[in-house]
């Protein structure tokens, strides 16, 4: 860059003609300058905790997807070796990852429907066990707790048999 040609006299005097941008230290910084760097740092900070706040939902789901993407990766690449297709490789790992998940959702299902017809089906006598277990604890030898577990066994069963309902109609 070119210098602008200034006496001897004049360089120390004018700061403004003077490039300061290289080496400059915090102390030579004038006022309207140390007041737009606050002010530039003050909204940028705004707007990325804005942002933050914006996205805060999705943040977990995209690091879980970077880390399965980081363990499922050394796969689509022994796929794409043997295969000679990045599509096709992609389509496999996918497979390969989802196909099983979707095998355990299904057989929990199952089991999900099973457990909750026979707590719907016997009630009284899993209140009973509960109350009869928090009886043996020591502090809790009188409590009368099985009014409050039959209200809790209820509320528990009519979730259960509503979550199958809910499952089937996302479906």
């Amino acid at each position: 860059m070119s210098d602008i040609i200034l006496s001897s006299e004049d360089k120390a005097g004018e700061r403004r003609r003077v490039e300061r941008r290289g080496n400059a230290s915090t102390a030579e910084l004038t006022l309207p300058e140390v007041r737009r760097i606050l002010i530039t740092t003050l909204l940028g900070t705004v707007v990325l905790a804005l942002f933050l706040w914006m996205v805060k939902s999705v943040i977990i789901a995209a690091i879980l997807g970077l880390i399965i993407g980081i363990y499922i990766r050394p796969l689509h690449l022994w796929l794409h070796a043997r295969t000679g297709k990045a599509t096709l490789s992609a389509i496999l790992t996918l497979l390969v990852v989802i196909l099983p998940v979707l095998v355990v959702l299904a057989y929990s299902y199952s089991e999900l429907a099973d457990v909750l017809g026979y707590a719907s089906q016997h009630q009284d006598e899993i209140v009973a066990k509960i109350d009869a277990a928090v009886r043996r604890i020591p502090f809790l030898a009188t409590a009368k707790s099985a009014t409050a577990l039959g209200q809790f066994g209820v509320g528990a069963t009519a979730y259960g048999t509503r979550l199958p309902l809910v499952l089937k109609a996302a479906l």
